[in-house]
């Protein structure tokens, strides 16, 4: 990490016109863990806190040997820690390239791909990561561009987590309600297995997205929406409408 002396420009983030790095920023250096950030920015809203904490090139010079094992070119990595946009992205696309290859060997039952220098370390990649987003920091670039983003994503979990699970979730129930009401309405009996039929899904997968005894009573309810041929209803304008001062006041009233 450089220390104050090192760093000639003044002007840069987290330091103090002639004295050097902020105390908040020594501060989190000595201590990079996250308790302590939250604390030093708790106490100091307005504090200007460098938050690179990789050691700079010295870094890169130990794990050379590691880089070049992997096809990893050091004198090109290097510009990352430049906070080079061109570098971040080339390396992004590269890791990306690498897990697919990763996950392509793990499909065919291929095992111990690391341990067997066949694939890429996740702390490589997550290494990687972390210098880019220290070089963003540091150089004031605060820039993160897509190639890294998606990087990013998929270190953190994938294109599918959890939260994006439930709100498709939630769409395609909607979908089978909307789907059941229209059915009633034509005079049609909705059912579990037709839904799914038509949603193009297993009817196991429609079933779980409702409760026992669920399915029929929201199919009643998106019945009203649709005519006898199936056709959507228009809203009603005084269902939609806002209501006015003195309606408001004669709801309250009555």
């Amino acid at each position: 990490m450089d220390t104050p002396h090192q760093i000639d420009d003044r002007r840069q983030f987290g330091t103090l016109e002639g004295s050097g790095w902020t105390p908040e920023t020594l501060e989190y250096w000595r201590n990079p863990a996250t308790e302590n950030y939250v604390a030093l920015r708790r106490a100091n809203p307005d504090a200007e806190i460098e938050v690179r904490t990789n050691g700079g090139i010295d870094q890169l010079f130990a794990v050379e040997d590691e880089l070049k094992s992997y096809e990893i070119d050091p004198d090109l990595f290097v510009s990352v820690f430049d906070a080079n946009q061109e570098a971040i992205s080339y390396f992004a696309l590269f890791f990306m390239e690498k897990i697919a290859e990763a996950k392509a060997l793990r499909a065919a039952g291929e095992t111990h791909l690391v341990r067997r220098g066949l694939v890429v370390p996740d702390k490589l990649i997550d290494w990687f990561i972390r210098c880019a987003l220290d070089a963003a920091s540091f150089y004031g670039t605060l820039e993160i561009n897509r190639d890294l983003i998606v990087l990013i994503k998929e270190r953190l979990g994938g294109p599918v987590v959890e939260y994006e699970n439930r709100t498709r979730t939630k769409e395609q129930k909607l979908n089978a309600s909307w789907i059941g009401g229209q059915m009633l309405a034509r005079g049609q009996v909705p059912s579990i297995r037709a839904v799914a039929q038509l949603m193009n899904v297993a009817p196991s997968t429609v079933m779980r997205w409702f409760k026992d005894g669920e399915f029929e009573a929201v199919c009643e309810k998106w019945r009203a929406h649709f005519n006898a041929d199936g056709s959507s209803r228009p809203l009603e304008m005084n269902a939609t409408k806002p209501l006015q001062p003195n309606e408001r006041a004669q709801r309250q009233d009555g």
